[in-house]
């Protein structure tokens, strides 16, 4: 028998293992669903594919540089009902945060190279 503490399944997720969507607890019941729009690998793609009760579908969104026009394309989670704004906003939100891109509130985008020098 080892002294190894069990973990909270609330705080740790389904099967004892954070689940890293950085909620402070959720069900343990059902898997937790990040609100971090992210890169989609095969195997969550077809888990979602999968699952007819997930609201949520891949979809491949392109932002282009409004300096340079360098294309950014990636498949992001979208839900049935996002506008096509709404879904311009979850790629969008993505390379700011992760990628290095600016987005402004006139609407224009700049790649990591471009980002702060627009005038």
């Amino acid at each position: 028998m080892t002294d190894r503490p069990i973990p909270d399944p609330i705080a740790y997720g389904p099967n004892g293992y954070r689940c890293g969507c950085g909620k402070d607890a959720h069900s343990n019941l059902t898997p937790c669903a990040p609100d971090v729009p992210q890169p989609l690998d095969p195997d969550t793609v077809n888990a979602i594919v999968r699952d007819m009760d997930d609201p949520r579908y891949p979809t491949r969104i392109t932002v282009y540089c409004d300096h340079c026009g360098v294309q950014n394309t990636g498949e992001y989670l979208v839900r049935e009902g996002m506008t096509n704004r709404e879904r311009l906003g979850v790629a969008r939100k993505h390379l700011v945060e992760n990628e290095g891109w600016e987005h402004t509130d006139e609407g224009d985008d700049f790649c990591p190279t471009h980002a702060g020098a627009q005038q």
